[in-house]
């Protein structure tokens, strides 16, 4: 059994400063605004990082508008970037929360968000002929899967396309090769490789297997 005391040093060693204070027994946000000086909050705010929201948010004066530190909305001219301690005083000098990232709602999180459009996007992808590019990073999309879908992006997106063959399988004559490339895939034996992966059985087994289940379903719908 792990040494509570020493797992609990080691996160108020290396625990950001806000985390630190919530663990004394503090008020983060209250102690927030000392702690950071505003070169490092504006460090986070170009970094876009998220390991920062809940400390600050800033606001853009030629806009009126104010974001988390991991908005991913254009970036502003440092000249017009103002910090604040939390939404209440943000809205007080007459700044509207941006839409984008959500700052006045605690419970939105933005990043899981990002990751639901993605997947979103990659689900319209399928059946569209464009592809279009995804609205962040694909580094930082990367991240984001394996931390709220447990799996790198590309094998999500593996994932789906081998759904979408499934179904082009089941309920089309189209060939084998058509439908690996209509699902997205760039090579037959990535096809494979994932189908199988997904399904346990190549996409003839598969579709042999549908052919004799519809069979059999309508055989025993007959009077």
């Amino acid at each position: 059994m792990p040494d509570r005391t020493y797992l609990t040093e080691w996160r108020m060693f290396f625990s950001p400063p806000w985390e630190k204070i919530s663990m004394e027994g503090g008020d983060p946000v209250a102690h927030m605004r000392p702690t950071l000086t505003d070169d490092e909050m504006w460090r986070a705010v170009t970094e876009r990082d998220e390991d920062f929201d809940g400390a600050f948010l800033y606001g853009v004066a030629s806009t009126k508008i104010f974001c988390r530190p991991s908005c991913t909305g254009r970036r502003p001219l440092r000249r017009n970037v103002r910090f604040f301690a939390d939404a209440g005083e943000a809205m007080d000098l007459g700044f509207r929360p941006c839409k984008l990232c959500r700052p006045d709602l605690p419970a939105y999180d933005p990043q899981r968000e990002l990751v639901e459009q993605e997947k979103g996007r990659l689900n319209r992808s399928l059946h569209e002929e464009k592809r279009v590019a995804p609205a962040v990073s694909r580094r930082h999309l990367a991240r984001l899967f394996v931390q709220y879908e447990g799996c790198t992006r590309a094998r999500y997106a593996a994932r789906m396309m081998a759904e979408r063959a499934a179904e082009l399988l089941a309920n089309t004559e189209k060939n084998v090769l058509d439908v690996a490339h209509e699902s997205g895939f760039e090579s037959p034996s990535s096809f494979y490789r994932h189908f199988r992966e997904r399904w346990n059985a190549t996409p003839r087994e598969f579709r042999e297997t549908q052919r004799r289940e519809k069979t059999c379903s309508s055989k025993e719908r007959r009077p």
